[in-house]
């Protein structure tokens, strides 16, 4: 497993998120690949919609989250 950051904060309302603290890596993320977001109580996994970058910033579209309410559910403040 390779950790490519985390999950920092919401952008907009379609389900991306932008990813704190990136690892190498993380750009060579491709559709439909497989990442798994753990936290202290679960472990998920969920397949890659797309990932780009705006102003310096990892932004990643997760298959299955596809509004806000989601959104906020995945977002881990440091």
């Amino acid at each position: 497993m390779i950790f490519i950051g985390k999950i920092f904060k919401v952008r907009g309302n379609k389900g991306e998120v932008v990813i704190a603290s990136p690892r190498v890596g993380v750009h060579s993320l491709r559709k439909n690949e497989i990442v798994t977001l753990k936290s202290e109580k679960y472990e998920k996994n969920y397949e890659v919609d797309y990932l780009k970058e705006i102003n310096g910033a990892p932004i990643i579209k997760l298959k299955g989250i596809d509004y806000i309410t989601e959104e906020f559910k995945m977002v881990v403040y440091s």
